[in-house]
């Protein structure tokens, strides 16, 4: 309807050359380079210390307006917002419009304070970086007012080669980062399990994650004996790293994490799951199994902490953060360079496709073109959730992406 309608749009006297404009975020990118015009800001690299750590109130002292026209400069302050709004009107944009689709459109730039405005764009664009859209996605719809182009936002391309120069095996001792957090995740079939123990760790602010093993093993003790290897956490559900899928065999499954003090994973086609604290996420709160639940050893303490998550949300944020690279232009998310082609063909089964809506918005959707062969891609969607869940993908962090001004 927006597109058949009038499109009356908010516009102010620019303070440098006095022509009416809209207030725009910024102009399309043009040969990669974006033009002239809309809110403009301090680079990361200008804000950002040698730990990636951003001096928040310098980014928010640096915003300021560029005039799309004359490329002039207006600064923000209350006072002046407030005089251009006095002298300003809406004026149609589409000369064609139905008049009996009179639409009106303005955005948060002509009344919001624009620091706070950058605030919330930086922090939007790190939660991008970090693997997660909701937040760019709430602030295009409700601060500039405009429609949700997801493809906007992502790059089409997914890096499917990510070796990373290292081998299967090595401990992985970063500099400038946190000690790393590793996690093991499984993929369980009927008589074999495919394991994938892998390290997320922040940086100098950047979030990265390497591959240190993947193994297909035929033993719940081999699945143990790599846990033990790495020192990783299993404590069942007073806290651990060790998940399984649980969407098949599940009973068994439930009664061989409660034995291991493991964690059980559930996919589920649900986008996101409400908490206890009234927020969504693409995992839900620990739900606590009685493994004896319908035999007499019912409610005799043997519990498995189960955790079910959007497949459609993991893979996104899988395939967003397998996009994604560094300042020297390396990948942040990559595997050891003896993994393999078996677990090069699983972790790329899964293919992301660009669809379009009826409105001619894009949008993607994933196609599963070897579900016969997709275990270590399994495991791997199982690791994003593991990282949203340590608060590392989704979190405010140093800003690894290509919107400074």
């Amino acid at each position: 309807m927006w597109t058949r309608s009038t499109q009356r749009t908010w516009h102010i006297k620019c303070d440098c050359c006095g022509e009416e404009i809209p207030y725009i975020w910024k102009l399309p990118a043009i040969n990669g380079k974006v033009p002239p015009g809309g809110i403009r800001y301090a680079s990361t690299k200008e804000i950002t210390d040698e730990e990636g750590t951003i001096d928040w109130v310098k980014l928010r002292e640096s915003v300021y307006y560029q005039c799309q026209l004359c490329e002039g400069r207006m600064d923000w302050n209350a006072a002046d917002q407030d005089r251009r709004n006095q002298s300003g009107r809406y004026i149609q944009m589409n000369e064609n419009g139905d008049p009996s689709y009179e639409f009106f459109n303005y955005n948060a730039i002509a009344h919001a304070p624009w620091p706070e405005l950058i605030t919330k764009w930086k922090e939007a664009t790190i939660a991008r970086s970090r693997g997660d859209l909701s937040k760019l996605e709430n602030f295009v719809r409700k601060q500039l007012a405009e429609a949700w182009n997801e493809s906007d936002y992502m790059s089409d391309e997914v890096q499917e080669n990510a070796r990373g120069g290292y081998l299967l095996g090595e401990k992985w001792e970063p500099e400038g980062g946190d000690e790393p957090l590793l996690f093991l995740t499984c993929d369980v079939q009927k008589d074999h399990y495919y394991v994938v123990v892998r390290a997320w760790c922040v940086i100098n602010g950047v979030l990265q994650s390497r591959l240190i093993e993947r193994e297909k093993v035929v033993s719940v003790g081999a699945i143990r004996d790599l846990a033990d290897k790495w020192q990783i956490t299993q404590n069942g559900i007073r806290g651990s790293r060790v998940f399984m899928d649980g969407n098949y065999n599940t009973g068994q499954v439930q009664r061989i994490a409660a034995d291991n003090g493991w964690m059980v994973f559930r996919g589920d086609k649900a986008m996101d799951f409400r908490h206890q604290d009234g927020l969504r996420r693409i995992y839900s709160d620990v739900q606590y199994i009685d493994i004896g639940e319908g035999t007499r050893e019912a409610k005799g303490g043997r519990y498995a902490g189960q955790v079910r998550f959007s497949k459609h949300s993991a893979l996104n944020r899988l395939s967003l953060i397998r996009s994604i690279k560094t300042e020297d232009d390396k990948m942040v998310w990559t595997y050891a360079d003896n993994a393999g082609s078996v677990y090069e063909r699983q972790i790329n089964a899964w293919h992301r496709i660009s669809k379009t809506a009826p409105d001619g918005k894009r949008f993607y959707d994933f196609i599963n073109r070897d579900s016969k062969d997709d275990h270590y891609g399994d495991a791997e969607q199982q690791q994003v959730v593991c990282a949203a869940m340590a608060g590392l993908v989704g979190v405010s962090g140093a800003d690894n992406s290509e919107d400074d001004a």
